[in-house]
């Protein structure tokens, strides 16, 4: 985690959107986060991976490159300087639960008003998932916890997403493989953010930077990133267990009620 200097007092307006997003890692919402900017129609102001309850300017994960076409990320001097500009930050991989007592960002550190935020969950399926995550951590994958504890915290926003929990107040939900096959989806969303180029422009063409690119492709599909094959990931899985002794009759439920199938052949679940 990084700890850099800035106050929102610092910034030289309140954003004039400012969206702040929950995934959990390897879902996709990057590539979301870049096809915001775009329906923006100007580069936003980005900062990754931030601490729940600090000053996002101040703590913060890592911000991979000094500048992007599509977004000013925080080590950029014009940061503070750009007067209202979009404002995007992410909350990776983190429990949802504390959310529901406490303010994600408290009051004494808001941007503005907090009446032009909007909250965002980004989902991905669980199979698409876990094939992203055994190529991107293969050893770590291996490990007897990381699998189950990924899965857990994969059901956990599941619930969220279908609102049998609300720790979030009135997210955005967002379903990532509607997101990147099917434009009337993202032409609702566009309306849901309101976000000001209404006429959708399409799954962003760059691979994001964040976390390495691709974990399959890298950044060797950059340019053609629409063309991905991000949701048959689960045809490469490569694990030294098959899916069907990872994913649980739990999981497979939330995830028929959330994605509909997925799989050519349903799979038979876990005890």
């Amino acid at each position: 985690m990084r700890i850099q200097s800035g106050t929102a007092e610092d910034l030289d307006a309140p954003p004039a959107r400012e969206i702040r997003m929950f995934a959990v890692r390897r879902s996709g919402h990057h590539a979301l986060i870049h096809w915001i900017a775009q329906q923006c129609g100007e580069p936003i102001r980005f900062i990754n991976d931030c601490q729940p309850f600090e000053n996002p300017l101040q703590y913060h994960g890592r911000q991979p490159r000094a500048a992007e076409e599509w977004y000013i990320g925080i080590k950029d001097p014009r940061f503070l300087a750009l007067s209202g500009s979009p404002l995007v930050y992410n909350y990776e991989h983190r429990d949802l639960a504390p959310f529901a007592s406490r303010e994600v960002v408290p009051a004494g550190l808001r941007f503005g008003t907090g009446e032009q935020v909007r909250e965002v969950l980004v989902h991905r399926d669980p199979y698409n998932l876990l094939a992203s995550h055994r190529k991107w951590r293969p050893e770590e994958f291996d490990r007897p916890e990381y699998v189950p504890r990924l899965l857990a915290l994969w059901k956990l926003y599941a619930r969220e997403f279908l609102r049998t929990t609300e720790y979030l107040a009135d997210p955005v939900c967002v379903n990532y493989n509607r997101w990147f096959i099917d434009p009337g989806y993202r032409t609702g969303l566009i309306r849901a953010l309101d976000l000001p180029v209404a006429a959708d422009l399409g799954v962003p063409a760059e691979v994001s930077p964040y976390g390495g690119g691709s974990s399959f492709d890298k950044s060797t599909m950059d340019g053609q990133a629409a063309q991905m094959k991000v949701l048959e990931r689960w045809k490469a899985f490569d694990g030294r267990q098959p899916l069907t002794e990872l994913i649980d009759a739990e999981t497979q439920e939330l995830s028929d009620q959330i994605f509909g199938p997925i799989l050519d052949q349903p799979l038979t679940p876990a005890a």
